[in-house]
């Protein structure tokens, strides 16, 4: 007899429907690369799906890098996405000693993965742009929901005690970072200035003596 979805039980339903989402997800991030010569370009903007950068990008950037040892160079195009992922991979291109160059935009989290590279071009009519790591309301909400019971805040006020303590710790690790990466101090710390809702783009010459534009060393 053949099985219908309506009678099918409903933990059936959401592992099919979860499968789905993940084989969508793996074609998505699989569009976000694409390999010329001795280039791999990674570019969220031109993929269909979510247009950032998500966590299964760092597993696929690792892959590629293995598969091509002979690559010597990521192309970037991306507004940006998760911070976390995006660090990770900026380790990754670290590792692996290659050069990154802009083509389009390289913005938000895009950038660490831009200064992970050895030697950093801008390809002119490019650009990059910095901002503050944000966090909504809504998403401080949501994570003190999710993980009160892990941490053993008993009210609010003792994930903001572990926020402090937290923010500060980020801060420090992503201006270290920076300053690994050979960027000058005065212009990581405008990095992180309140820009509000707008992003900080800075010009070429700013770029080049800040040390974010280099040629390989």
């Amino acid at each position: 007899m053949r099985r219908r979805w309506g009678n099918a039980p409903a933990a059936l339903v959401a592992l099919l429907w979860a499968g789905l989402l993940a084989v969508g997800a793996a074609a998505d991030t699989r569009d976000r690369f694409a390999v010329s010569g001795q280039a791999l370009r990674y570019d969220t903007e031109a993929a269909p799906g979510v247009r950032e950068i998500t966590q299964a990008d760092i597993g696929y950037l690792r892959k590629m890098l293995r598969a091509r040892p002979d690559i010597d160079t990521l192309i970037l195009n991306s507004t940006g996405g998760d911070y976390y992922a995006a660090l990770e991979m900026a380790r990754i291109v670290v590792d692996a000693e290659i050069d990154t160059v802009i083509d389009g935009e390289c913005s938000s989290s895009c950038t660490l993965i831009f200064l992970g590279g050895e030697g950093r071009q801008l390809q002119r009519g490019s650009l990059i742009g910095f901002h503050q790591t944000s966090w909504t309301a809504e998403g401080i909400e949501g994570f003190y929901d999710a993980n009160q019971s892990h941490y053993g805040w008993e009210d609010p006020f003792d994930l903001a005690q572990w926020l402090y303590r937290d923010t500060q710790d980020e801060v420090r690790r992503h201006l270290a970072f920076m300053f690994e990466r050979g960027v000058a101090p005065d212009f990581a710390l405008e990095t992180i200035r309140d820009q509000g809702d707008d992003l900080w783009y800075p010009d070429r010459g700013a770029l080049e003596r800040a040390g974010v534009l280099r040629e390989r060393p």
